[in-house]
């Protein structure tokens, strides 16, 4: 199955992280990563965590990682990693 790209990008569209490919198909998630290399990864279910205009606004407004991720409806670790660029 790692060579059916078609197959590993519905996967990916689908929401599917690399390990529970990994699982399906009995191998690791880095397996998977290494064959998913070049395809479109999955959409982020955060989109406004990556606009990096937007983030800058509300930190500098005084807003906490806490208070973003919570209208986000994320973690403050996915804020953090947005802020780092890290996402």
């Amino acid at each position: 199955m790692l060579h059916d790209r078609a197959w590993l990008q519905e996967q990916l569209n689908g929401g599917a992280s690399y390990a529970a490919i990994g699982r399906l198909i009995g191998c690791s998630a880095t397996a998977v990563t290494d064959a998913t290399k070049g395809m479109t990864r999955r959409p982020t279910r955060y989109p406004i965590a990556r606009d990096q205009e937007w983030l800058r606004a509300q930190l500098g407004g005084g807003r906490t990682q806490r208070e973003i991720a919570t209208e986000l409806g994320s973690s403050e670790q996915t804020v953090g990693n947005a802020i780092r660029g890290s996402s």
